[in-house]
């Protein structure tokens, strides 16, 4: 079968990556359909695309609005019209029950460490407690027929989870393609960048500023033991000794994105460096990249728990930005690059100042370094995804013929 006539369905877009997926698999030769189920309205195809064209491969289904009482012939008469099925979140419950094995499952987490659980609820009815248990046994058995799940090391307490419901076996530790990089090198970009109203307002700042920091993440300081801590307030603190030890005239961009936004405000008020602070608000990656662009260093999270890889991240690299963050190589299982992305290492207010000292000093060495940054996305995250992908649909090809 040519490759032109392979049809891809996707199911559920997982914070817009799905759509990512789907545009990737469309420029290497696909025929992608991008199914939406209930999504969020920040991350809806619309805000991450540039290109209004984009959206002829997206259809929504309206499964999750009906709780588990989609009919089967609806799933199996929608399924079968692809030779490949992609999905996210509790999919593969709806395919089992319809008698469907997805092929390839990116998890959101959930659907393994507790959508797949169940536990009797005195305060609910028989009727609801049965409907409940059916779809969980179902998520269950769904999970380990997909041909393969597609998740990387987290912590142990989530690998645990994979061998209570018996998914070593089918497990990649491949990493979702997540963000589509071509949208940003074209014209499109260029030009709604230069009409974006929050980057012709940091373009103002950058050009009065010797250091312009942005760090998009969530806001995340009240508990340091809490494995949503981001350690923003490290960044404040270095920040604070870079204009007020260093003497530099420097500017931070922060995102009011996050559970702890007021105490962040809070503690710039203390630290009295709100002049040298703009907040922008929560916002979708479509307006978010242009600002990002504009940045001399972004920051990371800079907590103890010690991520290869996540969404900010991987966004300041696609955009060739020095990025400072916390990489505790001792922490980290299954580390399957063979190279490693640009990044200063650092995790102490003390090394957070002294990395943005760095790059202030050394602008133009940082910048080269960092302009491969979206060159190892490319190959290690997204090609390397997509190669994965491939060589299933091929397998499945030829299994089929």
């Amino acid at each position: 079968m040519e490759k032109k006539r392979i049809r891809v369905a996707l199911f559920n877009n997982l914070n817009n990556s799905n759509f990512s997926v789907a545009r990737n698999l469309r420029d290497r030769g696909y025929e992608v359909t991008l199914y939406l189920l209930n999504e969020f309205e920040h991350f809806m195809p619309i805000n991450d695309t540039y290109d209004e064209n984009d959206l002829k491969m997206v259809q929504t289904l309206d499964w999750y609005d009906r709780g588990f009482r989609t009919s089967n012939k609806e799933i199996k008469t929608v399924a079968s019209e692809y030779d490949f099925l992609i999905g996210t979140g509790v999919i593969p419950a709806y395919m089992f029950k319809a008698g469907i094995n997805l092929d390839l499952l990116f998890p959101m987490g959930g659907e393994i460490r507790s959508q797949s659980f169940f536990s009797w609820d005195k305060k609910k009815s028989i009727i609801s407690q049965l409907g409940l248990y059916y779809s969980k046994y179902c998520l269950r058995k769904g999970l380990r027929r997909t041909k393969k799940v597609a998740i990387p090391y987290y912590d142990d307490a989530f690998e645990g989870f994979i061998k209570k419901l018996g998914l070593v076996q089918n497990r990649s530790f491949d990493i979702v393609p997540f963000i589509y990089i071509p949208q940003y090198q074209t014209d499109s970009f260029k030009e709604y960048s230069q009409a974006n109203e929050l980057y012709r307002k940091i373009s103002k700042i950058k050009a009065e500023t010797d250091l312009l920091i942005i760090q998009q993440g969530r806001q995340e300081i009240s508990d340091p033991t809490n494995l949503d801590y981001k350690g923003n307030d490290k960044l404040l603190r270095a920040f604070k000794q870079i204009i007020e030890v260093n003497k530099i005239n420097a500017h931070l961009v922060l995102f009011e994105h996050g559970t702890d936004i007021a105490l962040s405000k809070k503690l710039i008020q203390e630290l009295e460096i709100n002049m040298h602070v703009t907040w922008l608000p929560l916002t979708p990656r479509k307006n978010i990249m242009p600002v990002l662009s504009l940045a001399d260093v972004g920051v990371g999270i800079l907590s103890d728990v010690s991520f290869i890889t996540y969404g900010s991240l991987v966004e300041l690299l696609v955009m060739n930005i020095p990025v400072i963050h916390h990489y505790a190589k001792d922490k980290i299982k299954n580390n399957h690059f063979e190279t490693m992305y640009p990044y200063i290492n650092a995790h102490t207010e003390k090394e957070v100042h002294e990395a943005l000292l760095l790059i202030h000093n050394n602008k133009e060495k940082y910048k080269k370094i960092a302009s491969t940054g979206r060159e190892w996305v490319q190959k290690n995250i997204i090609d390397s995804s997509l190669d994965m992908i491939e060589r299933m649909i091929v397998d499945k090809q030829t299994k089929n013929k």
